[in-house]
C-alpha cells in the first residue's frame, strides 16, 4: 500500500493538470486518473498469464465512493492471487445476471473441485436454482426470494440439500462482491432456512454423502438377503425399486398389475390425493419381483396377500418388524423414506423434477397439473430403469452407477 493513502478532500480538490500524469496512487494497484471533464478509478495489476501489466477501469469517482473503489480493488487483487484475470471475469450490464456469474463461479472453481463435485453442483444449481434466478439481475434479487427457495426444498424433506444450494448461492454473490456487481457482502441464507428435515418417521438418508451411500448399500445389501415370509420379503425388495407409500406397496393388487404394459395402474379412488389414476412404469427388476411372486405364490386379490390378516394383506407392522430385525430402526430409514432417498438421489442426478414428483403421485402446480395427462410414462421408466440399475451396482459391490 502506498505510505499515504489518498483522502476524499485530495479527490475532490485534484484538477486536471496537461503538464503531469494526473495519476493520483492509494496503493495496492488502485488509482485516480484526473482528466479534464471527470476522474476515474484504476485498478493496475500484472496478468496472471503473461506478467504483463494492466489497467482496467473501475468507475467514476462521484459515481463510486473512494471506500467502494477499495473494496473494488480489494476483491480484483484476490482474483489475481487466485490466478484469475479480472479483466477476463468482469462482467457487463448484459451479463450481470446471476446464471452468468454463476457460470463463471463454476468455471473458476472447477480445478480445485473433484470432477464428480464439480457436475453435481453443477446439477444441482440446474434443477433448483436455474428457473427462478438465472436471468436475474443478482442486485435485485432480494433475500426473501432466496430463503423462499431453500426453505420449499427444506421443507419437502431434503434439509440437506437445501444447506449444499445456500452454498451455491453464496459463493455466486460473494463472487459477484468481489467483481463489484453488489456492493454488500453475501447473506448468511442458512440461518434464514428452518431446518425441515425429514421428521423421525420418515427418515431417509442423503446419498449425496459418503456415510449415506455406505449406509444405503447396507440396507440393500440387507434388504436383498432377508429371511422372512415370502410375500414380505417380496414386498420390501419391491419397495427399494418402486417410490409408493407403505399403504399403497402392501395392498397391491393383482388387477393394478399390467403385464402387457409393464406397469401398475391404481385407481384414483385408491389414493391418497385422489387427483389422478396412479400409473407406475416398472424396471426390469421390479417387474420381475412382482411376476415371480405372483407366479410363486398364485394370489387371489392381493399381490403381498396373507391369509392371517383380516385385510388380506400383509401389514406395515410386519415390514417394520423385519426391518428392524435386520438392525434399522425408524430413526435410521423408513419404507416411505425410501422415497426422499430415491427421488433426492435422480434429481441430482439430472432428471427433471417434474418426472420424479409424477413418479411420487404429487399433483403438478398450474397448467402443468391440468393439462399433463400422458403422465411421461416412458421417460419415467427410462428414470426407474437408471434407479433400478443403481439398486444391482450396490449388490454387485460396483459402486454407483454412472
Amino acid at each position: 500500500m502506498a505510505l499515504h493513502q489518498l483522502t476524499v478532500k485530495q479527490l475532490e480538490s485534484a484538477e486536471y493538470n496537461p503538464n503531469g500524469s494526473n495519476e493520483y496512487h492509494d496503493g495496492g494497484g488502485l488509482f485516480v486518473r484526473i482528466l479534464a471533464k471527470n476522474k476515474c478509478f484504476y485498478f493496475r495489476y500484472k496478468k496472471p498469464a503473461t506478467g504483463k501489466k494492466t489497467n482496467i477501469k473501475m468507475g467514476l469517482f462521484g459515481d463510486l465512493t473512494l471506500k467502494q473503489a477499495r473494496d473494488k480493488a480489494s476483491n480484483f487483487r484476490q482474483l489475481v492471487n487466485d490466478g484469475h484475470d479480472p479483466k477476463e471475469t468482469k462482467t457487463t450490464d448484459e451479463n450481470q445476471t446471476f446464471g452468468e456469474i454463476a457460470k463463471q463461479f463454476f468455471q473458476i472453481n472447477k480445478s480445485y473441485w473433484s470432477d464428480s463435485h464439480y457436475r453435481t453442483t453443477v446439477t444441482r444449481y440446474k434443477n433448483y436454482l436455474e428457473q427462478p434466478l438465472g436471468k436475474k439481475q443478482v442486485e435485485k434479487i432480494k433475500t426473501r426470494e432466496l430463503t423462499d427457495i431453500l426453505n420449499k426444498v427444506a421443507i419437502a424433506g431434503s434439509y440437506a440439500t437445501a444447506a449444499k444450494l445456500s452454498h451455491i448461492i453464496r459463493g455466486v454473490f460473494k463472487h459477484s462482491y468481489q467483481l463489484g456487481v453488489i456492493n454488500v457482502p453475501p447473506p448468511e441464507l442458512m440461518t434464514l432456512v428452518e431446518n425441515k428435515s425429514e421428521p423421525k418417521n420418515h427418515a431417509y438418508l442423503d446419498l449425496s454423502t459418503s456415510q449415506g451411500e455406505k449406509q444405503f448399500k447396507q440396507f440393500v445389501q440387507d434388504v436383498n438377503s432377508v429371511k422372512a415370509g415370502i410375500s414380505v420379503a417380496a414386498a420390501l425388495n419391491l419397495a427399494l425399486h418402486l417410490f409408493l407409500r407403505t399403504g399403497n406397496l402392501i395392498s397391491l393388487k393383482l388387477k393394478h398389475f399390467d403385464r402387457e404394459k409393464r406397469e401398475l395402474q391404481i385407481p384414483k379412488e385408491e389414493m391418497k390425493s385422489g387427483h389422478c389414476d396412479y400409473k407406475i412404469p416398472l424396471s426390469d427388476q421390479a417387474f420381475e419381483i412382482i411376476d415371480q411372486h405372483i407366479e410363486l405364490t398364485k394370489p387371489q386379490e392381493f399381490i403381498f396377500e396373507s391369509k392371517r390378516s383380516k385385510c388380506g394383506h400383509i401389514s406395515e407392522r410386519s415390514l417394520n418388524k423385519t426391518k428392524l430385525r435386520l438392525g434399522w430402526n425408524q430413526n435410521d430409514i423408513t419404507i416411505h423414506g425410501l422415497r426422499h432417498t430415491a427421488t433426492t438421489f435422480l434429481t441430482e442426478k439430472g432428471f427433471p423434477s417434474e418426472l420424479t414428483e409424477l413418479q411420487l403421485h404429487h399433483r403438478l402446480p398450474g397448467i402443468r397439473g391440468i393439462y399433463n395427462k400422458a403422465h411421461r410414462i416412458e421417460e419415467r421408466r427410462q428414470m426407474m430403469q437408471y434407479w433400478s440399475d443403481y439398486i444391482d451396482s450396490l449388490l454387485n459391490n460396483m459402486g454407483q452407477a454412472a
